[in-house]
């Protein structure tokens, strides 16, 4: 049976746990019972989301935000710049692009910032107007 976990939620609490912790030496501690306590839990097998977990909450934290973007190599340096710019302004956050080519696309561009997904595609348009013929 898979086990669910709140990788969010556990991430936030051992952020706040070492935000009041000053010392190397206290903080190495709460390094180490957090770790006694994903073995406790038989959580380990979930260390890799709970890491990225941990490393969306800092970002999140620090007033930054990662957007991953998918597109299909059509987009210069230049609309990247300014899609980063325009969900920067959305955002109000600084915004760092992680930006890939995928040659699955046909087109246009999806995009995930946290938990949204915006899918921009040419094959999602293409659904979209598929479903609405149907109706």
């Amino acid at each position: 049976m898979t086990q669910h976990i709140d990788a969010k939620q556990i991430a936030k609490t051992f952020l706040d746990s070492l935000a009041d912790k000053h010392s190397q030496h206290d903080q190495i501690e709460t390094v180490k019972q957090f770790v006694a306590f994903l073995v406790q839990n038989n959580l380990l097998s979930h260390s890799g989301k709970l890491v990225e977990a941990i490393q969306e909450e800092m970002i999140k934290r620090s007033g930054q935000t990662t957007v991953q973007m998918e597109n299909s190599g059509d987009l210069s340096e230049e609309d990247i710049e300014n899609i980063r710019k325009t969900a920067a302004s959305l955002l109000g956050e600084t915004v760092n692009m992680d930006q890939e080519t995928s040659k699955k696309l046909l087109g246009g561009i999806k995009m995930k910032i946290a938990d949204k997904v915006i899918d921009a595609t040419i094959k999602r348009r293409l659904e979209q107007l598929s479903k609405n013929i149907k109706q």
